[in-house]
């Protein structure tokens, strides 16, 4: 069994996470522990989970798209599964950090919190050094069906964490925008003060955004056994080619709205 998410939304308490999703984890739990009929079950997490390390942690709840009920529905989660592979549940818990579109097909969602990040860069002209690690879906896919095929030989792990080693970074995306915007590093507060909608920005941004994200990004990468690692990409080039992709189907659209402004 494998607990496939539903569309993140940041901006919703984890009250509604509670009342929601964790009914539905502890459903598939009891679903799959049956003792005459017992299945594996795999959950895709988040490196979001990371961000909860100390009790002051928590009082950050729900104050940004970082410390959102999001996130702290992927920690809780976590612990509720970490306890029921304790007691003898089968399966696996996948710490996944942000995942874009495969290389081919560069399909990549678009509400994605890290365009709307990109975005806010793009905007200014300015960036803040960042660095974060990702997984392209393809990817994604390959890792865990490795892992549940060597469940059946008695050689699946119960956590991976399945990311490209190569992480991306602000250069990635100033290489990646060369001809059409040149970025000049700045602090992150004087990126948020160019911006119009402070509150907004700040839910997405907030001042200590560099050092949340490092916070998840220094886990340590863990592969199925015998998984090859050459299959995986680098992150950077993931990256580059989803956005543009991106970039090509926002000029394909503005090109498309200019036309029927014209006819009309």
């Amino acid at each position: 069994m494998v607990h496939l998410a539903l569309k993140a939304r940041y901006h919703l308490p984890f009250q509604f996470y509670k009342r929601d999703w964790l009914p539905d984890l502890e459903n598939m739990i009891v679903y799959c522990g049956n003792e005459q009929h017992p299945k594996r079950l795999h959950y895709p997490g988040s490196y979001s989970s990371h961000f909860y390390r100390k009790n002051e942690d928590f009082l950050q709840r729900d104050s940004s798209a970082w410390f959102s009920g999001y996130s702290a529905l992927k920690w809780i989660a976590n612990q509720v599964l970490t306890n029921a592979f304790s007691q003898n549940l089968q399966g696996c818990i996948y710490d996944i950090p942000l995942v874009f579109g495969t290389q081919k097909a560069q399909i990549c969602p678009e509400d994605y919190s890290a365009w709307y990040i990109m975005d806010l860069f793009t905007k200014t002209g300015k960036v803040t050094e960042f660095s974060f690690k990702v997984i392209g879906v393809d990817s994604l896919a390959q890792i865990m069906a490795k892992n549940m095929l060597n469940e059946k030989t008695g050689r699946g792990v119960s956590l991976i964490r399945p990311v490209c080693k190569e992480p991306i970074t602000h250069s990635d995306l100033a290489e990646a925008m060369q001809g059409k915007v040149k970025f000049q590093l700045a602090d992150l507060k004087e990126v948020i003060a160019l911006l119009g909608k402070q509150k907004t920005t700040s839910f997405l941004l907030p001042p200590n955004a560099s050092e949340i994200i490092k916070q998840a990004h220094d886990a340590a990468q863990i592969l199925p056994l015998d998984f090859d690692e050459s299959l995986l990409p680098k992150g950077p080039e993931v990256f580059k080619s989803n956005l543009t992709a991106r970039l090509q189907r926002q000029e394909n659209l503005d090109l498309t709205n200019r036309d029927e402004c014209r006819v009309s």
